[in-house]
C-alpha cells in the first residue's frame, strides 16, 4: 500500500431487514482537500470522534494540505461542519513536517488531539542519539496547533507506542496510561496492569480486552482500576461447555465493557452455527443490568451477522469481520463479504452493515448518496460514533459519491442523522 501499514486496536433479537430508504442516504467523502477536491494517494485506519463531526485517517497523499512535501504517510483530520482539512501528525512545538511515516494514531473523543507514533526526535527536536531514535507518542492539539510529547522522557525509559485514546489520556502498548489529556508534557504514568500491549481499552478505562489464545480460544479482560486479577472467557461463551473452537479476532467494547462484539470462526458460540465461517458475536457481560459483571459459567452470546429472514439464526453466506459497537452497545457494525444479510445484494463485494440489537434490524450503509444504490467495489474497516448515527468506513466504490473519478480507495461518512445518545428500546440494555 505504497508504504502504508494499518495497525488495528481492536474499541440479539430476532432480525429483520431495514433497507436504505430512496433519498434519504447521506453519504460523503472526507479524504479531499479543504476546498473539496479529490486526491489520487492511498488511505488507511479511518477514526471518527464521539459526535461524529471529525473524521481522521492515515494517507500518503502529497496534496490533501499545501507544502506537503515528504512523501510518507500522515495522519490527517477532516472537520465535517468547516470542510477543513489539516495535517496533524508534525513535528514537535509549532509543527513542520515528519520525516518518517506515522501509521498508527488514536483520536480523542471530541477530536480536539490526536496522538500518534513518532520517533522522539521528531518531537524533541535537537535532541541526540541514542535517544532521539525511540518510539514515542506525540500529541496534537487541534485548537493550539502544537504537538508535544505525551510524557516526559524523563519519566519513562521504555519506548511507547501503539496509543488508544480513554478517560483524559493515552494508552500505550507499554501498558502505561497517560492521564491528563491536554497536549503537555505533565501527563502522569499509571502502570495499567494485567492486559499487556496491544488491547482494547473500553471508553472509560475500567476495563481493557484482547483476545486470549492459553490455556484455550478466549476473551482476557482486566479490570487495573479495580486491582482484580485477569478474567479469562473461553467456555462461557459456547453452548456445549467446550472451549471456542477458534479464538476471537477483531475485538469491540462498549463504553463500560458490558458488551464485548468479537468475530470468530467458532462453530460453537451459538447453536446451529454451519457456515464454517468467521461470524460477529455479542456477548452480554450483565445480563441481569445489575451493573455487575457476576453472571457465572454461562453468558448470552448472540451472533448478528445473520441472513434476513430467517428469525436470527441463518448463517451468513459469508465471512464478516472489522466489529465497532455505539457506546451502550445498541448498535453493531462490521465488514461482510455475505450477500444474504439485506435483500437485494448483489454486487458481489464486501459491505459495512449496521445491525440494531433494540429494533433487531440489518441495514447495509455501504450505498451511495442520495438514492442509495448499492456500491460497485469493496468496502470495510468502520468505525463509528458514540451513538453509531455516524459510520466512516474505507471504500474502493466510485460511485458512493458524486465527482469519484481518482479510481482510489476513499474515505467515505454515512451519516444516519442525530448523534445524540442512541438510547435503547431494549430492556436492560444499558453500556
Amino acid at each position: 500500500m505504497g508504504g502504508i501499514v494499518e495497525r488495528t486496536l481492536i474499541v440479539a433479537t430476532a432480525v429483520g431487514v431495514a433497507a436504505a430508504s430512496a433519498g434519504c442516504v447521506s453519504v460523503s467523502r472526507s479524504n479531499v482537500t479543504s476546498a473539496g477536491g479529490q486526491t489520487a494517494g492511498e488511505v488507511a485506519s479511518p477514526a471518527v470522534s464521539a459526535d461524529g463531526q471529525v473524521v481522521a485517517f492515515v494517507s500518503d497523499a502529497p496534496d490533501l494540505v499545501a507544502g506537503d512535501t515528504n512523501g510518507v504517510a500522515d495522519v490527517f483530520v477532516h472537520d465535517v461542519a468547516t470542510g477543513r482539512t489539516e495535517r496533524v501528525s508534525t513535528m514537535g512545538g509549532a509543527g513542520g513536517e515528519k520525516l518518517f511515516p506515522t501509521t498508527t494514531y488514536a483520536l480523542s473523543p471530541d477530536g480536539r488531539r490526536v496522538a500518534f507514533e513518532a520517533i522522539l526526535g521528531e518531537l524533541l527536536p535537537g535532541i541526540g542519539p541514542p535517544v532521539a531514535f525511540r518510539d514515542w507518542v506525540g500529541v496534537h492539539d487541534r485548537t493550539s496547533h502544537r504537538t508535544d510529547v505525551a510524557v516526559d522522557p524523563t519519566q519513562l525509559m521504555v519506548a511507547v507506542a501503539a496509543p488508544q485514546y480513554l478517560d483524559g489520556g493515552f494508552l500505550s502498548t507499554s501498558q502505561t496510561l497517560f492521564v491528563g489529556g491536554s497536549s503537555t508534557v505533565t501527563a502522569r504514568i499509571t502502570p495499567f496492569g494485567g492486559c499487556a500491549g496491544p488491547a482494547l481499552v473500553a471508553g472509560d478505562g475500567h476495563w481493557c480486552v484482547q483476545p486470549a489464545t492459553t490455556p484455550a480460544p478466549g476473551l482476557l479482560l482486566h479490570a487495573p482500576n479495580a486491582g482484580t486479577t485477569n478474567v479469562v472467557l473461553d467456555t462461557e461463551l459456547t453452548t456445549d461447555g467446550a472451549v471456542p473452537t477458534a479464538a476471537p479476532t477483531a475485538l469491540a467494547l462498549s463504553s463500560t465493557g458490558r458488551f464485548v462484539a468479537f468475530a470468530s470462526a467458532a462453530t460453537n458460540h451459538v447453536a446451529g452455527d454451519g457456515n464454517g465461517l468467521a461470524d460477529v458475536f455479542v456477548v452480554d457481560r450483565d445480563a441481569d443490568a445489575d451493573g455487575v459483571f457476576d453472571e457465572g459459567t454461562s453468558l448470552p452470546v448472540d451472533r448478528v451477522s445473520v441472513a434476513a429472514g430467517t428469525g436470527g439464526t441463518g448463517d451468513a453466506d459469508g465471512a464478516s469481520s472489522a466489529p465497532a459497537l455505539s457506546a451502550d452497545g445498541r448498535y453493531v457494525v462490521f465488514a461482510s463479504d455475505a450477500a444474504n444479510l439485506v435483500a437485494g445484494d448483489t454486487n458481489g463485494s464486501s459491505d459495512v452493515f449496521r445491525y440494531d440489537r433494540a429494533a433487531g434490524t440489518t441495514e447495509r450503509v455501504s450505498v451511495a448518496n442520495g438514492g442509495g444504490a448499492q456500491a460497485s467495489g469493496a468496502s470495510f474497516a468502520p468505525v463509528v460514533d458514540a451513538a453509531a448515527q455516524t459510520v466512516v468506513f474505507l471504500s474502493s466504490a466510485g460511485d458512493l459519491v458524486g465527482g469519484d473519478t481518482n479510481g482510489a480507495t476513499d474515505v467515505f461518512r454515512r451519516s444516519f442523522g442525530t448523534s445524540s445518545s442512541s438510547s435503547a428500546t431494549v430492556a436492560g440494555l444499558t453500556p
